[in-house]
């Protein structure tokens, strides 16, 4: 997995409903600049076309006052146009940061079953999505414009940061309420069903980055969050007590943790 480069600006490309918010969310809200949100901003409706012209000189004030003082930024939007992307890479390169292409692409037809559950408002016309999917530019194409890296989403390892960036503005949060830990990392939660007992499985996923965890209301036990992990004698896999963020990040780093992980055929 490839650290982002810091100071620089950092551009998602893809079109609409390929997860880009979703990632967008694993850096620090102060760090995003997006075009839905300042929609939002000025009429309270993201998906309000009216505002924006106001929203975009917004986005390029943001931008443009960051820059100056040389903070990481993220560009949430699809940038899908070239001529759009020239301008952000020269924009970079002016106020002597780094320009970095995240490239966001799943298959066209996962992008328009995303944009069906989003509110009418917010919705992409088909039309214009396939043109947005066909318009996003591979990796070579990309670093030809001038980017000084360009990368796959899948490369970078979004869910660390999301979990890192947890632990530090939580590292003593427990579990039992995972909100705690702010709506960027609750909404990377992604319930899934429940299992035998009745507990609730999911996964925390940012992309392809995902870690099984299950939520088990179980008081006796003094913990409510679990996650998956290998048994440390036979390396099955098992369940072990989630206390904190830390030990999300440290199971998915493969770092060392106090995990309970003994499997049931062990015991």
């Amino acid at each position: 997995m490839l650290p982002l480069p810091l100071p620089s600006l950092m551009v998602l490309v893809g079109p609409a409903g390929a997860g880009k918010s979703t990632i967008a969310r694993t850096v620090p809200a102060s760090w995003r600049v997006e075009l839905d949100a300042l929609r939002e901003m000025v009429s309270d409706d993201p998906g309000d076309q009216l505002a924006t012209a106001d929203a975009a000189a917004l986005h390029d004030q943001l931008l443009r006052a960051r820059l100056r003082r040389r903070r990481p930024t993220l560009v949430d939007s699809t940038n899908t146009d070239p001529a759009h992307r020239d301008e952000l890479i020269a924009l970079a390169h002016a106020h002597g940061v780094l320009a970095i292409a995240i490239r966001v692409m799943v298959p066209l037809h996962r992008c328009i079953a995303r944009q069906a559950r989003r509110p009418l408002s917010q919705q992409v016309p088909g039309r214009i999505l396939a043109q947005q999917h066909a318009a996003t530019p591979g990796l070579p194409e990309l670093r030809a414009e001038g980017f000084d890296l360009a990368v796959d989403a899948s490369e970078i390892d979004f869910l660390g940061l999301l979990l890192e960036r947890a632990t530090e503005e939580a590292p003593e949060v427990d579990l039992d309420a995972l909100a705690a830990f702010g709506p960027d990392l609750a909404a990377a939660v992604v319930p899934l069903g429940q299992d035998e007992q009745g507990r609730t499985t999911g996964t925390v996923a940012i992309g392809s980055q995902a870690l099984a965890v299950r939520h088990e209301d179980d008081g006796a036990q003094g913990y409510h969050w679990q996650i998956r992990v290998p048994c440390t004698d036979c390396g099955c896999p098992t369940w072990a007590a989630a206390h904190t963020a830390a030990d999300l990040l440290a199971v998915h780093r493969g770092l060392p943790h106090d995990l309970v992980r003994d499997c049931d055929i062990c015991r």
